[in-house]
């Protein structure tokens, strides 16, 4: 399903297929994207307002209507933060804060930040060096293919304004 641009100022595409793990349909929105940028969110991630503006500009990326090319080679994480609403659970938060604790916006960042919970990269740059996430791994995945990329030369920054809301309450 394709939403109509007169919805949204981008073109959003609903894609489903039968349940083959996170890295498949990373996958398959990696096969499908059409963008210069792709930005991996978790099902459990609620963005907030201006989370997609964020991961552009942190990317050189234009915004809608201008044309100038995003940098080749740089991934972005962006930020989460429990959902408000759920309760600060010291397994709640130990979720979500860990990977973020102490983290300065801009900061260059090594491959184990490569968590698709909210990161952006280069389309071109995943898909022209073969990096597809690794579909036999029932988990971390994500980082896995970070520490490949960054073999391959990419980069990856923080930017502590592209925020998502961990919506998912943890219990034992």
């Amino acid at each position: 399903t394709v939403l109509p641009r007169t919805v949204s100022p981008i073109e959003l595409r609903y894609l489903h297929q039968k349940n083959r793990g996170a890295a498949a349909a990373r996958n398959a929105g990696l096969r499908h994207a059409t963008g210069q940028i792709v930005l991996f969110i978790d099902s459990d991630i609620v963005a907030a307002p201006g989370l997609l503006t964020q991961h552009m500009l942190s990317h050189g990326s234009p915004l809608p209507g201008q044309s100038e090319p995003a940098p080749s080679h740089v991934a972005v994480l962006g930020h989460i933060l429990l959902a408000p609403g759920l309760p600060a659970t010291p397994m709640n938060l130990n979720h979500v804060v860990h990977k973020w604790r102490g983290l300065r916006d801009g900061q260059a960042l090594d491959w184990s930040y490569f968590v698709t919970g909210n990161v952006s990269a280069p389309r071109s740059f995943l898909v022209d060096n073969n990096l597809w996430f690794d579909e036999s791994l029932p988990f971390l995945e994500d980082t896995e293919l970070g520490y490949r990329a960054s073999a391959m030369g990419m980069k990856i920054i923080y930017n502590a304004q592209a925020i998502g809301y961990h919506n998912h309450n943890l219990t034992l």
